[in-house]
């Protein structure tokens, strides 16, 4: 009986760490927007959406803290690209959710609120 009281409590404790691993919603305020089309570089059919400061939530990439990207080849991009775009343009704070692996460098857009959710 004790092992399984033990068992079930190592399975708790290594689940809630498994949770408090992954990322969450960070507001923050955009500084700048950088679109790229340089050819065959690294960089191109990205946006990089540059923050006042570092997201609190983020995976750990080897890239600059202060950003994300936005991937311009998937169809969603277009409209969180006219999202950022609006808000940076209204000066409006945003929330994002970025995604739990880098893309290349630096992290990506998963989701995006205009405003600090409630």
């Amino acid at each position: 009986m004790k092992n399984r009281v033990f068992l079930f409590m190592a399975m708790l404790f290594l689940s809630h760490s498994a949770f408090a691993s992954h990322q969450a919603w960070t507001s923050v305020q955009i500084k700048t927007i950088i679109v790229h089309d340089n050819g065959s570089t690294d960089f191109m059919g990205e946006a990089h959406v540059v923050m006042m400061s570092s997201a609190s939530s983020r995976p750990d990439c080897p890239g600059a803290a202060d950003r994300f990207i936005i991937d311009l080849s998937k169809p969603i991009a277009n409209t969180q690209y006219s999202t950022v775009l609006s808000a940076y343009m209204a000066s409006k704070p945003i929330t994002v959710y970025l995604n739990d692996f880098c893309n290349g460098n630096t992290a990506a857009l998963r989701n995006i609120i205009v405003g600090t959710p409630d």
